[in-house]
């Protein structure tokens, strides 16, 4: 005598009735098999039970006798003395609200670095709700006044994760980027990550996103003392519960330079291939393993290893590379520095490209300067309604910044041009005429100021005085045309 227990997970086997409901509806499912073991063999006794998520059950086939049903449990037989292939309807609809979530694609990506002793884990997936479809169009307005009915359909409002303990530095994005209505709970035993999706996942509906994380590589790689090599454990599938996938990838990119890789799996895998992977710096790129399987349950969630080799040494291979790498662009600069490409010298066509260069800055330079003096010539314009001098000296102090700093600019490119035609004289003159011209608009100004300090509110200006004043600005103004004229003539000149 021998008890054999089989395990079977049977997806797809159950389906929403009916298949469309509205947003405020609640979704049953149905599920029809027999209510025998099938079995080529004569069966003495037998018994199925059924446990349903809840006890609300709005039809139920009661045939074969006996049929016993308690609360959420539904018990077929005992049955006496079946035949072989014996087969007899088993139907049940009842109440579930729980989403029927199927991921069309999982990848787990884990990255490992010994240099870094980080294990950077990335997950993608394509998740589609299979329960019932939501019938007609989805109502924001209605989903936020029936927050306290959600429970009883089956949208989908959040997805919750078990990640390691110390997990760390996560991430959660989609198609359109970074998704702020994430939470995560580091414990010690245990870390919480709960993602919101953008939208409330209904039935028939879609939604895809990739959240990661990092590990210590110490918790999940060991040294195996008997043979030396390096060996990687994590489980093939984790995270939701009660999701079939229909695809899993699981890649296992190994450092740079580990050799001899090899996976242990507690189960059939439909495929294993390997590949090279390159990231910054790399120079041999990293091996890769990618283990594939299709229709993957939570009963796959087992530990998985992957054994190689990887000597020490390998880990200044990336600093090395770098190293040789700089050094190389350096010995290249310094060759090339040294070379003269040039088919013919020609010193006057150097000289024109060196001064073309110059000219641009000379003409900005040149239109800062007269914008300067605009704007302090609108402040002197107000001191004259005002009488405010503190303004007037702290817009004369900006302007004399911006010209002397265009000025050094300018003294500047006449030392680097020395020697070349006409352009380094004239920018010295230039910058000569320039601080004459200003010179004669402080000149002007702080006459005007005097001027107004002296005058007696109450008595009013002296008669004679004014007519100085006005021969004195006469003067001014017929000085800084002329200085204003010869600039301008100079600026055309340096316009190349």
């Amino acid at each position: 005598k021998a008890t054999l227990v089989i395990d079977a997970a049977l997806p797809g086997t159950i389906s929403p009735y009916p298949k469309e409901v509205v947003q405020t509806s609640r979704q049953y499912m149905e599920y029809s098999g027999n209510a025998y073991f099938f079995t080529p063999y004569v069966v003495e006794k037998q018994k199925t039970t059924v446990r349903l998520p809840n006890a609300e059950v709005s039809k139920l086939i009661e045939t074969p006798a006996p049929v016993k049903r308690t609360g959420k449990i539904i018990e077929y037989g005992p049955y006496p003395e079946l035949a072989p292939y014996a087969e007899a309807e088993l139907y049940v609809h009842y109440f579930d609200a729980n989403a029927i979530l199927v991921a069309t694609s999982v990848e787990r990506t884990f990255q490992l670095s010994h240099w870094g002793n980080n294990l950077a884990v990335k997950e993608d997936y394509e998740l589609h709700h299979r329960g019932a479809k939501l019938k007609g169009q989805f109502s924001r307005v209605d989903f936020g006044m029936t927050a306290r009915m959600h429970d009883q359909t089956n949208v989908v409002k959040e997805l919750a994760f078990s990640l390691p303990p110390r997990a760390s530095n996560v991430f959660f994005r989609d198609q359109i980027g970074n998704v702020s209505t994430s939470h995560f709970r580091p414990e010690l035993a245990r870390s919480a990550l709960e993602l919101r999706p953008r939208y409330p996942l209904y039935g028939g509906w879609r939604y895809t996103w990739q959240h990661g994380y990092d590990v210590p590589l110490e918790d999940f790689v060991k040294v195996d003392t008997k043979t030396g090599s390096y060996v990687l454990t994590v489980p093939f599938i984790a995270g939701l519960p009660n999701v079939t996938a229909e695809k899993v990838v699981l890649t296992i990119v190994l450092p740079e330079g580990a050799v001899n890789a090899q996976v242990h799996t507690p189960f059939n895998v439909d495929r294993v291939s390997n590949s090279k992977v390159y990231t910054y710096l790399d120079t041999t790129g990293r091996p890769t393993l990618h283990i594939e399987k299709y229709n993957v349950v939570d009963e796959f969630a087992l530990p998985i290893q992957v054994s190689y080799d990887y000597a020490l040494v390998n880990l200044f291979q990336k600093p090395i590379a770098v190293g040789v790498t700089a050094l190389a662009i350096l010995l290249l600069f310094s060759i090339f520095s040294r070379l003269d490409l040039s088919i013919i010298k020609d010193p006057k066509a150097e000289h024109a490209l060196l001064v073309r260069g110059h000219s641009y800055t000379v003409q900005k330079i040149a239109y800062e300067e007269l914008q300067a003096l605009q704007t302090l010539e609108t402040a002197f314009t107000s001191f004259k309604s005002t009488k405010d001098s503190a303004a007037l000296k702290t817009a004369t102090a900006t302007a004399e910044f911006t010209l002397k700093s265009g000025w050094t600019k300018l003294s500047k490119i006449a030392d680097a041009t020395a020697g070349i035609g006409s352009f380094s004289p004239n920018l010295v003159r230039l910058v000569s005429l320039s601080t004459d011209r200003f010179a004669a608009v402080k000149v002007r100004h702080t006459e005007v100021a005097q001027f107004y300090a002296g005058v007696d509110p109450k008595a009013g200006a002296d008669e004679k005085k004014r007519k100085a004043l006005q021969t004195a600005l006469d003067k001014h103004e017929a000085d800084l045309a002329r200085l204003n004229v010869q600039i301008k003539k100079l600026v055309k000149e340096l316009e190349l």
